[in-house]
């Protein structure tokens, strides 16, 4: 618990896996909102639920379940993952929402989940402007240093940046 917790709040990992081996109580409600601020997704593996048998299946069924109901509390992002090593393991959609369904998730919460890995790797807000101060000079700047590097090159301040008359 005080691993998962600290490993969430630190911010430098986009993905916790092995849910499935945790002790029970190891992802709770704070580890849920730490995800969700730092934008962490939490990885359903289905290779337990299709390689495992017994006793091992139905705790990584019971651990999956219990992230789904903070998911559905908090909101964080899921990721599903096969597990597969070689091409022949993958599994197609349908196979993906029939196994998801056995813990309780909707095919919505599935293909969502599905799609969530493109927006880890492409996230929405990757740069942010302050337009209150964009494109206004700060009082560190000085055009004084560039019109003085221009008039040695021979080329006027205001041609900076045109390569087509500078060439």
């Amino acid at each position: 618990n005080a691993f998962n917790r600290s490993v969430l709040s630190s911010g430098r990992i986009n993905i916790l896996k092995g849910m499935d081996n945790a002790p029970k109580n190891a992802f709770d409600d704070v580890c849920a909102v730490n995800a969700l601020e730092k934008s962490v997704a939490v990885d359903i593996d289905l290779s337990p639920i299709i390689g495992k048998r017994g006793i091992a299946r139905q705790k990584a069924l019971a651990a999956y379940a219990d992230i789904l109901k903070f998911h559905r509390k908090y909101g964080f992002m899921l990721t599903i993952s096969s597990g597969a090593r070689t091409y022949t393991r993958l599994r197609g959609v349908r196979e993906i929402t029939n196994l998801c369904s056995h813990f309780g998730m909707t095919d919505e919460e599935t293909i969502a989940a599905l799609n969530s890995v493109s927006a880890l790797l492409n996230p929405q807000n990757a740069v942010t402007v302050n337009p209150q101060n964009f494109g206004a000079p700060s009082e560190n700047d000085s055009s004084v240093g560039e019109s003085a590097a221009c008039e040695e090159s021979g080329e006027s301040y205001d041609d900076i940046g045109n390569a087509e008359e500078i060439s």
